[in-house]
């Protein structure tokens, strides 16, 4: 009885190991993404120290030429420019995900975000106002929708669940964050409409989607739609025609096929091995991409 016993304690005893293992790992992968956001926030804070350095520095020659020789020999490495210029070292994908970073925090405790806010924190990255051209408001509106898709992918299995009280929350995330009423004529011409959280939320839960899906993002945007699945542990495939957009995407989901593809030929381009399970988008298309005729009719997709 004792060695009929032994394969089902070994096998026991392996499982839960295996059971500690995965926790372990998963606590590992959790942290990391922590360490992640808070080097991403060390990034743009620094680059905001040292331009602070560099705008002081020509103050200096009035008062201490000695501190101006000391802070020239301490930031004279390649690494370490004195006056670096935040646009050419930093692309604006980049600093709409820094801008990102310190939108989260306050989504995090719940705290209103208000469109003056939202202008000082991008002026801030982009060294200038919307008015003298440095960014537009539609740049401002992504980075919102960046700091709730990070707050999403941190919440995680948590949001897997078809429940009132989850989709109540959301709906409270989503109205801390201001209208989108200004739009671009790349956003017009592209039909950049984004999805609201609480409307992502509901498209995974309506999709049913699990972790042995493939599941195809076709106009991916900024990854609203994306990050529901991505939670729900499915392989995903992300398509997206705006070059910006794709630079936001490779930082959000960075481990997933990312194309290009005009989404309504996707299925033309598509490679066979990426044939997806699940497709989710935020349909149906109007008007063809570059061209300002509109269709007299839309498909839409059971």
């Amino acid at each position: 009885m004792l060695t009929q016993n032994n394969p089902y304690l070994f096998l026991t005893n392996r499982l839960t190991a295996l059971v500690q293992e995965t926790e372990k790992l998963e606590s590992m992968t959790s942290n990391l993404k922590t360490k992640r956001q808070q080097l991403q926030q060390l990034f743009v804070k620094t680059n905001a120290a040292l331009e602070t350095i560099g705008e002081l520095t020509t103050l200096l020659p009035q008062t201490s030429p000695e501190i101006r020789a000391s802070l020239e020999a301490l930031f004279e490495q390649e690494e370490f420019p004195l006056t670096p210029s935040t646009q050419e070292t930093v692309s604006p994908s980049e600093l709409l995900m820094g801008v990102a970073y310190q939108l989260l925090p306050r989504l995090q405790q719940g705290i209103q975000i208000t469109n003056s806010l939202l202008a000082s924190e991008m002026s801030k990255a982009f060294q200038g106002s919307d008015a003298e051209g440095k960014w537009l408001w539609k740049d401002a509106y992504e980075c919102l929708e960046i700091a709730q898709i990070l707050l999403v992918q941190e919440r995680g299995a948590k949001l897997l669940q078809p429940s009132q009280l989850i989709l109540e929350e959301l709906e409270k995330i989503h109205r801390l964050c201001p209208t989108q009423t200004k739009r671009s004529e790349e956003s017009l011409q592209l039909q950049q409409f984004s999805t609201p959280l609480p409307l992502a939320y509901l498209t995974g839960i309506a999709a049913a989607i699990n972790s042995e899906d493939i599941v195809l993002e076709s106009s991916a945007g900024t990854g609203m739609l994306a990050a529901f699945a991505r939670v729900s542990g499915a392989q995903l495939v992300l398509n997206e025609i705006c070059a910006k957009r794709r630079s936001i995407l490779k930082q959000l989901f960075p481990e997933n096929p990312l194309f290009d593809h005009n989404a309504e030929q996707i299925d033309d381009y598509l490679a066979p091995e990426y044939l997806p399970t699940v497709v989710v988008m935020n349909a149906p298309f109007s008007a063809s991409v570059k061209m300002g005729k509109r269709k007299e009719f839309s498909l839409y997709l059971d």
